[in-house]
């Protein structure tokens, strides 16, 4: 794997430092510890590439360079990112969407504070918008994830998707409901009378079997590699009350066969989707 300078070098070869990581333990590689030890070399190396990005980047590449650092960081010192160089990055996105920037999606937002809260949450415990004395997230902020999500499953509960958006923003948009814990609901005094943090439903699972099937890709072939990536997460955040474990992993394995297909694919993620179809068969002959 070649030093990654560029985001899309970073995001593949974190891409597959992931698959890497998730095959270990498995049986996959013989030298176990020499592996390991690769991988943490090269997580470390694009942890120091990212933090030489992420000052100067544009704000729309903040969200994937953040969710490409905390894994690799993980992995590299076994430990999480501080949620304050979290709190620093989301300042700068939420400005520069506040201001007007057509770049910035409402996933963007609403991935980035969620991100937050999880990082909060397992660096303390417990949800709590300060860490140490310092604001890790702001009224404005927690205001504003609240009001996207309540307008988001309000849309869901009308449609069962997001018309008037992107195909890859309504994917994405799929998958953050899917993936949020209900326990993340949070909110600082000064926005809402008190701290809370409560559950607040993201859908029954009569709803979600519906968003699955009004969402449901039939011809693979049809969708450009971006879209492709972003259907499998959705695919992949689906629970087994949805989806049973076979039939996800079946359905992953053929977006993992439709991508291999493609013939621009970085070098880093054609082997990532090589070794992640290894894995899956792994999974299913267990």
């Amino acid at each position: 794997m070649k030093p990654a300078k560029s985001l899309s070098d970073i995001i593949a070869s974190s891409h597959l430092l992931m698959i890497e990581a998730q095959l270990l333990g498995t049986g996959y590689y013989l030298d176990t510890d020499r592996k390991q030890s690769e991988i943490e070399i090269k997580a470390r190396s694009l942890c120091g590439a990212i933090k030489q990005l992420l000052p100067g980047c544009k704000e729309e590449y903040i969200t994937p360079l953040l969710d490409c650092y905390s894994f690799l960081y993980t992995i590299a010192y076994r430990k999480f990112i501080s949620p304050t160089l979290i709190a620093t990055q989301l300042q700068r996105l939420f400005s520069a969407w506040q201001s007007g920037d057509k770049n910035i999606s409402e996933s963007d937002i609403y991935a980035l504070i969620l991100f937050t809260l999880h990082s909060i949450l397992s660096a303390s415990g417990k949800l709590s918008p300060t860490a140490s004395g310092t604001e890790i997230l702001t009224a404005d902020q927690l205001l504003t994830f609240l009001s996207l999500r309540d307008k988001w499953l309000t849309t869901l509960r009308t449609y069962n998707y997001f018309p008037e958006v992107t195909t890859f923003e309504n994917y994405r948009r799929l998958t953050l409901l899917t993936e949020e814990p209900d326990i993340i609901s949070v909110a600082p005094a000064s926005a809402i009378s008190s701290l809370t943090s409560e559950t607040l439903p993201t859908g029954s699972v009569e709803e979600k079997l519906g968003w699955f099937r009004h969402n449901h890709i039939d011809d693979l072939s049809t969708l450009s590699n971006g879209l492709l990536v972003c259907y499998r997460r959705y695919i992949l955040s689906l629970p087994s009350s949805i989806i049973d474990f076979e039939k996800r992993t079946l359905l992953d394995t053929a977006i993992l066969e439709e991508l291999l297909r493609r013939n621009d694919l970085h070098p880093d993620d054609g082997e990532a989707y090589r070794l992640a179809i290894d894995y899956n068969r792994l999974l299913l002959d267990d």
